[in-house]
């Protein structure tokens, strides 16, 4: 008697982890945390103010996970209160 073909199973399970690889691949960047910007100070806006928007690079402030820039700056002054 003869024994019942066997349907191949590298195929299968090769295909199998390649879905789980690019799912993982997937999930692995959609929940990465952003890359942080850099903003510029270019102090177009004709003032000293943080939170003028035309003082910044793109006219956006840095907000709180971005990094803020003074290229040239002698001396940066914070009025932020702790």
């Amino acid at each position: 008697m003869k024994a019942p073909h066997l349907p191949a199973r590298p195929k299968f399970v090769l295909r199998s982890f390649g879905a789980l690889a690019l799912t993982l691949i997937y999930l692995s960047r959609a929940f990465a945390p952003m890359a942080a910007q850099t903003i510029v100070w270019n102090n177009a806006g004709g003032t000293t103010d943080f939170n003028t928007a035309t003082n910044w690079t793109g006219n956006t402030p840095p907000g709180t996970t971005s990094f803020a820039k003074f290229s040239g700056a002698a001396v940066v002054e914070s009025s932020a209160k702790n």
